[in-house]
């Protein structure tokens, strides 16, 4: 049984909007112009397989806000080039670490170091 269709009476309700509006207007205001310009994003990143192999990299890149807005008109601007993959994807199982080189300020550092198993 599908929950959607029975559920999109309320949904569309003036009472449910009504309260959506209200929640949205007590979330705290985002950054401002000057806090993007000046900010930056900086993730570590550390994945193991089962065989104990380790890969650690750094992402540097802009203001997380800004960051959220650039990939997606990246990732827009490849599907509107027919670049998009069948089925359900994030967007690193769609286009890896490539799409990161359309995200202007963006640099992917690699900090694995080669282990030597005995």
């Amino acid at each position: 049984m599908r929950i959607g269709p029975r559920l999109r009476p309320l949904l569309d309700s003036a009472a449910w909007q009504a309260m959506l509006r209200a929640l949205i207007r007590r979330l705290p205001a985002g950054p401002t112009d000057a806090q993007l310009a000046s900010g930056s994003t900086q993730v570590w990143a550390r994945a193991t397989n089962d065989a104990g192999d380790t890969a650690t990299a750094r992402l540097d890149g802009p203001e997380a806000y800004e960051f959220t807005a650039l990939s997606a008109a990246a990732i827009l601007t490849r599907i509107s080039n027919g670049q998009a993959p069948a089925g359900n994807h994030t967007p690193a199982t769609a286009y890896g670490t490539s799409l990161l080189a359309d995200i202007p300020g963006t640099t992917l550092t690699d900090l694995t170091t080669p282990t030597v198993r005995g």
